[in-house]
């Protein structure tokens, strides 16, 4: 749990860095830099395990999901609190 939270933490630091550097200060703005920043860093590390550890389709689409609805909730709060 606490490498979990850890990790988490630094994805949300660095999304926080992004927001910053696009000016992101509307909710749909932070949604977007959350989705880029969900499917093209996260979802290719997630992809990887869906290649090479051959996990279920489901699970990937799982995994993949969580993500995306965490880091877009994080982008629109990061840019209103902006």
């Amino acid at each position: 749990m606490p490498a979990g939270l850890i990790a988490h933490l630094v994805a949300v630091i660095a999304l926080a860095i992004i927001v910053n550097l696009a000016n992101a200060t509307t909710i749909l703005e932070g949604i977007l830099l959350g989705l880029i920043f969900s499917i093209g860093f996260i979802g290719a590390i997630v992809a990887g395990e869906l290649v090479w550890e051959k996990i279920p389709f489901k699970l990937f689409l799982i995994r993949l999901g969580d993500q995306i609805l965490t880091l877009c909730l994080a982008g629109a709060i990061l840019a209103l609190w902006r």
